[in-house]
């Protein structure tokens, strides 16, 4: 439910509209219910039904689309606007004629309903006027039973405002997972190509979020590592948590404002100590310990991130179009559409996969460039630059041998008509 809880649901006596099942079409009046109750209603109500209306239908069959589907269009005097809500599948919570009952039903909006006027005084010349509160739509509700009801904006809710007459969007939840795949994957399709950013798989051991992360700080230091789980070594993982860690000490406050959550989790002695307990991790891998993935409370890692490296950072979710931006200052914003953001090249991506793992998205390394070394000289994933003749860099893995050296004896230092083993000899025209 995104309404209030049900200990503090309103007792607003005001009239619903009305259901329209007592409602003609071009009828020169109105009749409706008396919707209103008062305390001696809730001897003939379970609570949690009368509250919320979540409870009234299998969730494993359905989701609620309540915040996130507001039918703004409904909001237009266009008596067409209920188009929109074709094919929709709703719970309409409907009232007995005696005003006390209440029950949830699942319907399906069918047609429009025929528009129903009203007639102002008794001049026959006054030109007739819509009802704003007569029926919209016709909802079956299966079989022959269909009722023609007002469903408008203003009472779109799932019942804990505790008016009478109210209704929410629903989906099956095969068709709604779908719908969200498909968004996301369109909307991701959007922002690589927009930004020019590729996915970057990390390896799973613990460390893959201070993984996604280190790899474009390195990059934008120009320091660019291969295409590869494994390019990310020991050595970065251990910066990355030095980095993060005084941050988080340094910062505690201003962090704590800004992500203490509702119950506190982000205390500044909390961060203060999440703090130090990054710096002193080791950086090999710790799936057995949860606390130490990178994440921290209600984000807190972020922010210390962004303030520490003067960055934004974006953290993406798995099958959601909706992003949390944290900015160099601390704040961050949650509930961003992925089709609005725009990181700048040295900005730091990420992605929450399957709620335990995290991917980058990275900055493709530029034509031509070669692959550096931070600390570790002994990975076998870091790249050096090595001069050609003509004068261009060009890459050479650290370890691997030149040419020149590969089981061969300079000339000068050759017997005459002496050859390698297992080599023939060469022509001076060869050579």
């Amino acid at each position: 439910s995104t309404g209030t809880p049900a200990s503090a649901a309103s007792t607003n006596k005001s009239r619903a509209a009305p259901t329209g099942s007592k409602t003609t079409a071009a009828s020169t009046g109105t009749e409706d219910y008396d919707l209103t109750y008062d305390s001696s209603d809730e001897a003939h109500l379970e609570p949690n039904v009368r509250e919320c209306g979540l409870s009234a239908f299998d969730k494993e069959k359905y989701i609620a689309l309540i915040a996130d589907h507001e039918p703004d269009f409904l909001a237009s005097e266009d008596p067409e606007a209920a188009h929109g809500l074709m094919q929709w599948e709703v719970m309409v919570r409907t009232v007995g004629e005696q005003g006390t009952t209440y029950q949830w039903r699942l319907g399906c909006v069918h047609t429009l309903a025929p528009m129903t006027i009203v007639l102002d005084g008794a001049d026959s010349n006054d030109i007739p006027t819509p009802n704003e509160n007569a029926p919209n739509v016709v909802v079956d509700f299966g079989g022959k039973d269909r009722e023609m009801l007002s469903l408008r904006i203003d009472n779109f809710h799932d019942g804990t405002k505790g008016a009478g007459f109210c209704w929410f969007r629903i989906q099956p939840t095969a068709a709604y997972k779908r719908d969200r795949l498909r968004a996301a994957i369109r909307a991701r399709r959007a922002f690589e190509k927009r930004t020019g950013r590729g996915r970057q798989n990390e390896r799973g051991d613990g460390q893959c979020g201070f993984r996604a992360v280190v790899r474009q700080i390195l990059r934008a230091r120009g320091i660019y590592l291969r295409a590869s789980e494994s390019a990310v070594t020991q050595n970065h993982i251990k910066e990355c948590r030095d980095t993060i860690g005084k941050s988080l000490i340094a910062n505690a406050d201003l962090l704590s404002q800004m992500h203490g959550g509702r119950r506190h989790e982000a205390s500044p002695g909390q961060l203060v100590a999440r703090g130090q307990a990054m710096k002193d991790a080791s950086p090999k891998p710790c799936l057995d310990k949860r606390d130490l993935w990178y994440g921290g409370p209600n984000g807190a890692d972020s922010g210390a991130l962004a303030m520490a490296q003067n960055v934004t950072v974006y953290v993406l979710t798995q099958l959601v179009t909706c992003v949390r931006v944290y900015e160099p200052d601390g704040s961050y914003q949650d509930n961003v559409e992925l089709d609005d953001i725009n990181p700048q090249p040295g900005d730091i991506v990420i992605e929450f996969v399957n709620g335990n793992h995290f991917e980058s998205f990275v900055v493709p390394n530029p034509k031509g460039a070669v692959k550096s070394p931070l600390s570790n000289k002994s990975s076998v994933d870091v790249w050096k630059t090595v001069p050609s003749r003509s004068g261009s860099v060009q890459p050479h893995r650290r370890g691997s041998v030149p040419s020149h050296r590969r089981g061969s004896v300079p000339s000068h230092r050759r017997g005459p008509g002496s050859t390698l083993p297992g080599r023939r000899e060469q022509s001076s025209k060869a050579r």
